[in-house]
């Protein structure tokens, strides 16, 4: 489980904070945020987004803690 970070790629202007136990893609990528970005994209033709994880966690519970408090 980790908590991610959604961004403007060309600001880099923070969208939002998220935690998901969906994984991770074969480039590092949380798939959760990943499928977030894509529709980000269609609701706002032109811009461009990316993601980082902030942190990995143990346990759902201890993710969703720390999202919380960003």
């Amino acid at each position: 489980t980790h908590v991610y970070a959604i961004y403007d790629a060309v600001t880099g202007q923070l969208m939002k904070y998220g935690e998901s136990a969906a994984g991770l893609n074969r480039l590092g990528q949380s798939l959760r945020a990943q499928r977030q970005i894509r529709k980000l994209e269609k609701q706002y033709p032109g811009r461009q987004f990316d993601s980082r994880i902030i942190e990995n966690f143990g346990s759902k519970k201890e993710a969703r803690l720390a999202e919380t408090r960003r």
